[in-house]
């Protein structure tokens, strides 16, 4: 795959899961160490994005327990990953 990483790490970060802070303070050390970086919104989420990207910060307005399968996040994670087609 053009472009693809050794694996990708995705962070995602509700408003009240408890982690936001960490989440924004490993953010911001990443683009301190000019690490290319993606932070987006869930809702502004893009396959080809996650392609191409190894640290993805997404934040969602969705609750902790939702995250995952409400807007089906996991299978859009798998079908950009490296284990894509296996």
């Amino acid at each position: 795959m053009a472009g693809a990483t050794h694996g990708r790490l995705p962070n995602i970060c509700t408003d009240h899961g408890g982690t936001k802070e960490e989440s924004e303070n490993r953010k911001a050390r990443l683009a301190a160490w000019g690490a290319p970086l993606l932070a987006v919104e869930e809702t502004a989420l893009a396959a080809h994005k996650l392609k191409s990207t190894q640290f993805v910060f997404i934040h969602t307005g969705l609750g902790h327990n939702d995250v995952l399968d409400q807007r089906d996040e996991f299978t859009l994670f798998l079908r950009t990953s490296l284990l894509a087609g296996r």
